[in-house]
């Protein structure tokens, strides 16, 4: 399983120095799986992270692959595992036909997705599309009736600008943007920590590995001015990646660079 969360950068993590305290369950599944301390994006938008991610291609910093130059074949890896007798799914809680990801990840492999327009109409909507607590509740089902071996991965939205989320997770009076993408990055933290204890009392959980990431870095000011020119190119573009599942006997740090 891989989950791209949402410009969901490192530098405003618990578990990377931040002292907001906005990742407190983050830290808690670090201690139990494979962390990277030092992993970075290939790009600034979603279509460059997929197209990395899932392709192992470089993004291309012109036109966007995705949406530009969909009739090239690339080997994919949900291509790859469902040669391999893998099931594969994507699941999105807005619209999949966005940046041309409906038709690509059809090219790449994936042989089931889930957007916005599998969801009930009164489904809660939280910015660009579904709450991430909406999305990870209806991929738990999706994967508990998945024929095993799998592969699926899901795109969160939250931590998104606007970063609208439910008022018990607004931890702040003044409502600036600032204070607002503060607020989602908390609310992500606590619906990942939620699906992520719904899947380790599953079934599969103890033959699954789980990749979690994030597409890119974000764009919000810094906690604190840039020190140099290292500091601001680590801020904007380094993020998380943690590898949890039933296999993974006792934590480790990785210390080398990876993207």
């Amino acid at each position: 399983m891989l989950i791209l969360l949402e410009s969901f950068r490192a530098t405003d993590m618990d578990s990377f120095g931040s002292e907001l305290g906005l990742t407190p369950n983050f830290g808690k599944w670090k201690q139990k799986g494979i962390f990277f301390n030092n992993f970075y994006a290939n790009g600034f938008q979603t279509r460059h992270a997929e197209i990395a991610a899932y392709c192992s291609v470089m993004p291309n910093y012109g036109e966007s692959v995705f949406s530009h130059y969909n009739r090239n074949h690339f080997l994919c890896l949900p291509e790859i595992l469902r040669r391999k007798g893998y099931s594969t799914s994507w699941i999105n809680g807005a619209d999949a036909a966005y940046d041309n990801q409906l038709t690509m990840f059809r090219k790449i492999g994936f042989q089931k997705i889930i957007d916005r327009f599998d969801f009930p109409s009164d489904t809660e909507t939280l910015g660009w599309g579904f709450s991430d607590e909406a999305l990870f509740e209806k991929w738990i089902k999706l994967l508990d009736q998945e024929k095993e071996p799998f592969f699926s991965s899901a795109l969160t939205t939250t931590n998104h600008h606007p970063f609208d989320v439910p008022e018990k997770f607004q931890r702040y009076e003044n409502r600036s943007v600032q204070n607002k993408y503060y607020e989602a990055v908390n609310y992500v933290d606590s619906m990942l920590n939620q699906f992520l204890i719904a899947a380790s009392k599953t079934k599969w959980f103890k033959n699954t590995l789980i990749f979690i990431t994030s597409d890119t870095s974000n764009y919000q000011n810094p906690q604190k001015p840039f020190s140099d020119f290292e500091d601001f190119v680590k801020t904007r573009s380094k993020i998380p990646l943690l590898i949890i599942g039933g296999n993974i006997k006792k934590p480790y740090q990785e210390k080398r660079y990876f993207s």
